[in-house]
């Protein structure tokens, strides 16, 4: 691969992380405007569409990072695992940890009024850090206390079986890659109604309490896939200029066909959101590149550990700021003040975090870098 080319592709994995965090922030935002079609559209590309691009890029950037640069080898592998322990798993461990303990002083305190309270036996604890079935979601899966910590738990699990994917990516190649492909896209539990009620039926609920903590088929289908490109040395730039209209066109146009399905209340396959998803991540890949060489924007390094504290905090401070600035006697009423807060409040979050992590890295860098793994 040309070394400019590959020099190019890094740049925009390493930038996309900071933007793709910002939109993280959108989908997981409680505030929804409505009263028009403007305010519903633009909340569900906003938080229910566009975002969900999100975190299927973050598994592709971990792949392909995870299997980059020296060969794959038994003492390359122990080496990865021992730098993701201090890139992922203690942050992972001190984030839910002083989570904890934060949780367990508002419950004493009476400070917050919590909705939940949490059990300070083995059982709660051991739950908070792996997870326990959301009652609040409720689609099965379960959940670390800070929830939004799900995806660091499963790319840990899914890097535990990267000697798995590498065999299976040499070996069998793009055929390998398309079996959890297929699983994901076509959801692999509708095969339980053509097995019957046949033995086998223990498979389909074994992986599916699996794939709910820690090895679901979303997280092993994306970070086999960034893994692909990096082993492969694909270049994913190489797109003929017919191909990047098409991919510019095609993820508006999909994006615009569920948008106008969920606004008109129409029932719909899964598989149409699935889609979007999948042709939704070249058109970032591109768009970041032609916004990149042109120069509209520019990578700023200090932006990625700030992300990090972006992922880790937004979603109680989201919470907060709708329980305190929306479900009070000073809410805003007015479709365009709601509208305006939807706009604000993550990115004033996002600011917040920024924040925090400036304070700490100035005053306190040692647990800076504990808590952003070094970043």
């Amino acid at each position: 691969m040309n070394g400019t080319i590959e020099k190019h592709q890094l740049e925009i994995l390493s930038f996309l992380r900071f933007p793709l965090l910002v939109g993280v922030v959108f989908m997981h935002t409680p505030l929804q405007p409505g009263g028009s079609l403007v305010s519903e559209c633009l909340y569900l590309l906003g938080s229910r569409i566009l975002p969900h691009v999100c975190v299927p890029l973050f598994f592709i950037i971990s792949g392909f990072f995870f299997f980059y640069g020296a060969p794959f080898t038994p003492d390359t592998y122990i080496g990865k695992l021992k730098r993701r322990a201090r890139t992922l798993l203690l942050p992972y461990v001190l984030w839910i940890s002083a989570w904890l303990v934060f949780y367990y002083f508002l419950q004493r305190t009476g400070v917050l009024r919590l909705e939940r309270l949490v059990d300070y036996d083995w059982n709660h604890i051991v739950s908070a850090y792996w997870g326990t079935v959301s009652e609040r979601l409720n689609d099965g899966r379960a959940y670390p206390i800070l929830g939004q910590f799900w995806f660091l738990r499963d790319l840990m699990c899914v890097i535990l079986l990267s000697p798995l994917i590498f065999w299976g990516l040499k070996k069998l190649g793009i055929i390998f890659l398309s079996l959890p492909a297929a699983a994901w896209l076509f959801d692999w539990q509708n095969l339980r109604s053509l097995a019957g009620d046949g033995a086998g039926m223990w498979i389909f609920d074994f992986f599916a309490f699996i794939g709910g903590r820690g090895l679901s088929l979303y997280s092993i289908f994306f970070f086999t896939l960034g893994a692909w490109f990096s082993l492969r040395k694909q270049n994913f730039l190489t797109f003929q200029p017919w191909a990047r209209v098409l991919v510019l066109c095609l993820f508006p146009m999909f994006a615009g066909v569920e948008t106008f399905l969920q606004v008109q209340r129409y029932i719909y396959d899964e598989i149409l959101h699935r889609i979007v998803i999948l042709v939704g991540v070249p058109f970032v890949i591109v768009l970041t590149d032609i916004l990149l060489k042109r120069g509209f924007v520019r990578p700023k390094a200090f932006l990625i550990p700030s992300g990090f504290f972006i992922y880790a905090l937004h979603m109680p401070w989201l919470a907060l700021a709708y329980k305190h600035c929306i479900l009070t006697p000073f809410a805003p009423s007015s479709e365009g003040a709601l509208l305006l807060n939807y706009l604000l409040f993550p990115v004033l979050v996002s600011v917040f975090c920024i924040g925090i992590h400036v304070f700490l890295q100035r005053f306190f860098p040692r647990l800076d870098s504990l808590l952003t793994g070094g970043r």
